[in-house]
């Protein structure tokens, strides 16, 4: 799956520091940032405003993945 990254919402922060992996279920398996695919980026990769994330899981991942950027407005 892709999702483009295109909130200031945990923005700046390292695939580490945001739990990535322990929160949603998903590995990260490139990052597409100003043009250039970084392809299996680390845990210290900074996740940036318009960034695209690949990263691979099942359906329920990929919406764990959605929630986690893209927060539920109450």
């Amino acid at each position: 799956y892709t999702l483009p990254y295109t909130t200031l919402f945990r923005s700046g922060q390292s695939i580490s520091q945001l739990n990535f992996w322990q929160t949603t279920g998903a590995t990260i398996v490139a990052i597409l940032h100003n043009d250039e695919l970084v392809l299996s980026p680390g845990p210290y990769a900074i996740l940036e405003k318009n960034d695209t994330i690949y990263f691979v899981g099942n359906e329920t991942i990929f919406q764990n993945v959605k929630t986690f950027f893209y927060p539920p407005l109450d």
